[in-house]
């Protein structure tokens, strides 16, 4: 599933990666001159050749920050200016080392062996501080402003961490208990994240990740045995899994009264549950089940459809499946989250990722090995095309900023336009 509900469903904040396309994943030729005549349906054609180059490699991650474009290698750290390609700085770094994020003129940077925080200046590279031990909890700055969630690097985690991005200095802290269980849940503020603690009487505590204030306090009816729990706007889930992960029981709460809207015992081997645009959504790997999020009842259900998101609340969106193994076709299905109607179907391009308050990244390949990048409009259909990568598999590319960087040799990028309605 590619999450693309940027308010965050009710599983644990995930830690933000690159886009990537699908592999093996093929389009017809024809794709060429669709993509084109959708470029000129759009506006007057403009170039899709990236305006800035850079060197490639083993690039693991790119970061935008106003002029300044940031390209983690392997082993390196490099700046440089935007939209020239002037390097700016270069600084080495650890093999596992990745990037968590840059902000208030900072780039915090995550080692994995041994676990530390450390903070550059992102005007010229030099170190600034490093917390030994900690490793982040969510990949990248916008889980709190200012802030970097971390854990303690330890067999049994003690305690939740807040690091100032710009001092490195702890803010706050939180310490964990064997008896209390812990999520990352959305704010519903973009992408923004709060620590959440619901103990086994169905006390439950909400945190803020700026400074561990209690935001929120919710007195549940009887939980149960649970052992994960998630919670979305005033919904909150709680289940019983297996080790590996499959439903064995789940509950979904309402945080305003505390009360148990509905519950389900699926036994062993029972499907995930999550939340996709305003609804919640249940299924397999070929079949996938949307279910009333007041009642639990299930209003519609489709076979051959899989990669389940949703932008908004208007429309989820779902690309068909092949017959055998696990490949996705190319296509969008775009259906409306209360009946399951097919609102219309755009073919050879497939959901790759999320442009934020853009809207939804979308791919196809071309014949001749390339691939189209562009902004997909849920509601008409649309496509805005927005650049040409060379290579289309297994190149990953990210929405930075108002950048888009795919991390092919060498590295491209494009600017974001500020209007993407195609």
């Amino acid at each position: 599933m590619i999450d693309l509900d940027t308010r965050g469903g009710p599983q644990e904040a995930e830690p933000e990666r690159p886009w990537r396309f699908h592999r093996r994943g093929w389009a017809a030729a024809l794709a060429a001159a669709l993509a084109l005549t959708l470029v000129s349906g759009a506006g007057p054609p403009v170039s899709l050749d990236p305006v800035l180059t850079l060197p490639g490699g083993e690039v693991l991650d790119v970061r935008v920050d106003g002029g300044t474009v940031f390209v983690l290698a392997r082993d390196s750290l490099t700046a440089y200016r935007w939209p020239d390609g002037a390097r700016r700085w270069t600084t080495a770094t650890g093999t596992t080392t990745r990037m968590v994020g840059v902000e208030d003129g900072r780039v915090v940077l995550a080692e994995q062996q041994p676990a530390a925080l450390i903070g550059l200046d992102a005007a010229t590279g030099a170190r600034l501080w490093r917390r030994a031990g900690l490793t982040p909890a969510v990949y990248g700055a916008g889980g709190a402003p200012g802030v970097v969630v971390a854990t303690t690097d330890a067999a049994t985690v003690e305690a939740d961490t807040g690091v100032d991005i710009r001092t490195g200095a702890v803010r706050w802290s939180l310490p964990r208990s064997p008896d209390i269980a812990r999520s990352l849940v959305p704010t519903g503020r973009g992408s923004g994240i709060a620590i959440a603690d619901l103990d086994p009487d169905g006390t439950l505590l909400v945190h803020s990740a700026e400074s561990a204030a209690v935001v929120r306090t919710v007195r549940l009816d009887h939980p149960g045995a649970f052992n994960w729990f998630g919670v979305r706007g005033d919904r909150l889930t709680i289940a019983q899994t297996t080790e590996r992960n499959e439903m064995l029981s789940s509950a979904v709460y309402d945080l305003t009264t505390g009360r148990m809207l509905w519950q389900r015992n699926d036994g062993p081997g029972g499907a995930p549950l999550w939340w996709c645009g305003s609804m919640m959504c249940t299924g397999t790997r070929d079949e996938i089940a949307v279910l009333d999020p007041d009642t639990g009842r299930e209003r519609w259900r489709h076979n051959r459809l899989g990669s389940l998101g949703s932008p908004d609340d208007r429309y989820l969106l779902a690309a068909p499946l092949v017959h055998t193994g696990p490949e996705i076709e190319p296509g969008i299905v775009v259906l409306d989250p209360a009946t399951g109607h097919v609102l219309r179907r755009v073919p050879d391009w497939y959901v790759t990722g999320a442009l934020g308050r853009h809207g939804v990244l979308v791919a196809t390949r071309l014949a001749d090995g390339a691939a189209l990048l562009g902004a997909f409009d849920p509601a008409t259909g649309a496509v805005r095309v927005l650049a040409r990568a060379e290579h289309w598999t297994t190149v990953p590319c990210t929405v930075s900023g108002s950048r888009l960087a795919c991390f092919q040799d060498p590295v491209a990028i494009w600017p974001v336009p500020s209007n993407l309605s195609p």
